[in-house]
């Protein structure tokens, strides 16, 4: 089994990560997995060793445009078995024009809720988006979706090729967390030396730092010791550092860039996710791994099934600081005891790459053979 992974580029975003991590993961079940990058950009995310990316087995490479390059990508797919478009759009596009061309089966990979992601943008590029999407969609094999809530909202958009859509949760490196844990080094300067809420990823509209940042005002008026911790880097750096200037956070508040999260979250008060909309939100599972007590808004779509409908984590209306806020004071006084730090982790273990690779690697090979899809991993559809 030959699949082809494309992605725009390696520049760190989750989807990327996660895309890695699968490809190194098939090599496990026998694939001979590979991925192509369509265009050059500084190389951000954690490759796994092996990694083949355009042809080479690499640490950090990236392709650029032309003739040659082109050349290497319709090799690429030639020799492959199925053309996965590893991230939504402009890999679809690819995907689906290589599959045509190079008469090669496509799955198209869903990482996040359009609903919400389409909401901010002009009506025109909405439509522009859905055209493209709803031609991708019609000339895919499949379509997985990494959650029930990103599937549901699929179903909505392109309801005439609902049989194609499947959802398979993203596989959680489980022993790199463990290993990242184990080998951890002394703490480092920006580590609070009290009591600390922490929230991580990209400094952006999507993540709802905004909002943090106010609810965490109305927490240190019930709590004075506790600081807020956000680990991430983005374009919305300097407006988040005047957010916390204006509520006189200095201090209080710090933003130290990205940095290796596992170990922060083993010793953190609370987790918060803060987020407008998601795909599936690994970090909740890596907070939920690392035992600590989490508190994230029911966002489409993802939070809700990461903690178990709320058996693993307090929810709250997303854009809501007023509920973040006291959820947030809430859960600094319930600590997570040894027990529960278990359910957790075993709840999370369902995520391990053991339960899902062999069911990726199952539906690469049905695609490849032109088998019709299983209804297994399709969420029941609401009415």
């Amino acid at each position: 089994m030959k699949p082809l992974f494309l992605l725009p580029d390696l520049g760190g975003g989750g989807a990327e990560a996660v895309t890695l991590n699968l490809v190194g993961q098939l090599a496990t079940e026998g694939c001979d997995a590979r991925v192509r990058l369509l265009r050059d950009a500084p190389v951000k995310a954690s490759l796994p060793p092996n990694l083949t990316v355009n042809g080479r087995e690499v640490r950090a490479s990236a392709s650029g445009g032309g003739r040659r390059e082109a050349r290497g990508l319709f090799a690429a797919a030639r020799a492959s078995d199925v053309i996965v478009g590893a991230l939504e759009l402009r890999t679809y596009l690819v995907a689906v024009a290589l599959g045509a061309v190079c008469r090669r089966p496509v799955v198209l990979w869903l990482h996040k809720d359009l609903d919400t992601f389409l909401a901010r943008k002009r009506a025109s590029i909405r439509w522009l988006y859905l055209t493209l999407l709803r031609a991708a969609v019609a000339r895919c094999d499949r379509l997985v979706a990494v959650s029930d809530g990103v599937a549901e909202g699929m179903w909505r958009i392109a309801p005439a090729h609902a049989d194609k859509i499947c959802r398979l949760y993203n596989a959680l490196r489980i022993d790199a967390i463990d290993a990242a844990i184990a080998t951890a080094t002394a703490k480092p300067a920006w580590w609070p030396e009290d009591r600390y809420v922490l929230a991580v990823g990209r400094l952006t509209w999507q993540k709802g730092f905004d909002v943090l940042i106010d609810a965490f005002a109305r927490v240190v008026r019930q709590d004075a010791a506790v600081q807020l911790v956000i680990l991430g880097e983005g374009e919305l750096r300097d407006t988040l550092q005047q957010r916390v200037r204006a509520l006189g956070l200095e201090g209080r508040v710090q933003l130290p860039g990205y940095h290796p999260p596992y170990q922060a979250m083993t010793h953190a008060s609370v987790f918060a996710m803060s987020s407008r909309f998601e795909g599936l939100s690994m970090v909740l599972l890596e907070a939920l791994y690392c035992g600590a007590r989490v508190v994230a808004t029911d966002c489409p779509s993802g939070p809700s099934e990461v903690v178990g409908r709320g058996r693993f984590g307090t929810l709250v209306p997303p854009g809501n600081a007023e509920a973040l806020a006291n959820a947030i004071v809430a859960a600094l006084t319930r600590p997570v005891g040894g027990e529960e730090a278990e359910r957790q982790r075993e709840h999370v273990r369902g995520f391990a790459p053991a339960r899902i690779v062999p069911t990726w690697h199952r539906l690469l090979r049905d695609v490849a053979a032109g088998r019709r899809p299983s209804r297994a991993n399709m969420p029941e559809r609401s009415a």
